[in-house]
């Protein structure tokens, strides 16, 4: 990748594609005063395997699900690099020095968006490159940090989720005692009824459902312990009618109906996305349904409730775990 020229540097950011191109700068600096900070530092410097391995550890101590995002995220990073592994991305990375690093960290950005992926996506790659130098920063081993900015999405994005007659009419498509049809009422139960996200769902073993207390404990994201949740009857039934055919053995609450089961037998992210797409149209919803979807229903449902009784969401009895946040605040709804 070409280098851009000292004199250019501090014209970087009003660069149209073109020039940009030609020069080896990035249209995704933000903060520009940053690089002149860049000439008392060295353009490269050597990151020894020690110093990379130890950022990585502290960096990748995150829980199971952003564990797998970084990973994926680092190894797109170092494919583009075309170095074999994450360690020696790392060691690339920060040891251009801080001029060097935005631009390549640029250039990278402006591949992504070149190869049409969608801004949500891009911003999440970069964000774990960010969250990386930052990490390596606070280690002390490097003394600067990324100042790119993400890419603006100029699409809408519809993200209103199926009506209350539109999750009846998924529940409608699932009649009888089937196996897989009482299974995944239930995980549409928990899903709407409690608004769970879809790793929230997949994560559930047999042991968080507790019959007698009617409730069920959940890994909200970003915790490290589940919050037991008290189930409003309708969630309670159909979780009772699940675990009486999937049996009280050990393991995932939500199995697998694959020949294969491999693994634990544990229902997927991935495997309940496709779920949700192919009961989305079984339904005859319009909309494509995804599980975002569902989980923003659910929270429209519950403030309309709320608006509709003249009671604060705080109020609710029943918690609320779609809209609770790392702070603590939980939205509350009535069983139904």
């Amino acid at each position: 990748m070409p280098d851009a020229t000292q004199a250019h540097k501090s014209d970087i950011g009003t660069l149209d594609k073109e020039t940009a191109a030609r020069l080896g700068t990035s249209l995704y600096l933000k903060d520009i005063s940053l690089l002149h900070e860049s000439e008392n530092l060295p353009i490269e410097v050597s990151i020894s395997d020690d110093k990379a391995l130890r950022l990585l550890k502290s960096f990748l101590q995150k829980s199971p699900n952003t564990l797998a995002a970084y990973k994926t995220d680092l190894e797109d990073f170092s494919q583009w690099l075309k170095v074999p592994a994450i360690k020696e991305a790392t060691k690339v990375l920060l040891g251009r020095g801080l001029g060097e690093a935005n631009a390549l960290v640029g250039d990278y950005v402006h591949h992504q968006d070149e190869k049409g992926l969608a801004p949500s996506t891009i911003n999440r790659k970069l964000s774990s490159l960010k969250s990386l130098v930052k990490m390596g920063n606070t280690l002390g081993i490097i003394t600067w940090r990324l100042a790119i900015s993400g890419v603006k999405s100029e699409r809408y994005k519809d993200v209103s989720g199926p009506s209350v007659s539109g999750i009846r009419s998924l529940l409608d498509a699932l009649p009888g005692n089937k196996p897989v049809y009482v299974r995944n009422r239930a995980i549409i139960r928990c899903m709407f009824d409690l608004g769970l996200r879809r790793n929230e769902v997949c994560s559930l073993n047999i042991e968080d459902f507790d019959l007698e207390g009617c409730r069920l404990a959940v890994l909200g994201k970003g915790r490290k312990e589940r919050l037991w949740l008290t189930l409003p009857q309708a969630t309670l039934s159909a979780l009772q009618d699940w675990s009486n055919l999937r049996g009280t053995g050990p393991g995932p609450l939500f199995i697998t109906f694959d020949r294969a089961k491999q693994g634990d037998g544990r229902l997927t992210g991935i495997g309940l996305y496709k779920l949700m797409l192919r009961l989305g149209q079984k339904a005859g919803l319009t909309k494509k349904l995804t599980l975002h979807k569902i989980r923003h229903s659910s929270i429209t449902t519950a403030i309309e409730e709320s608006q509709r009784n003249g009671m604060g969401l705080e109020t609710r009895q029943v918690p609320f775990p779609s809209c609770r946040h790392q702070d603590g605040d939980d939205l509350r709804r009535p069983s139904q």
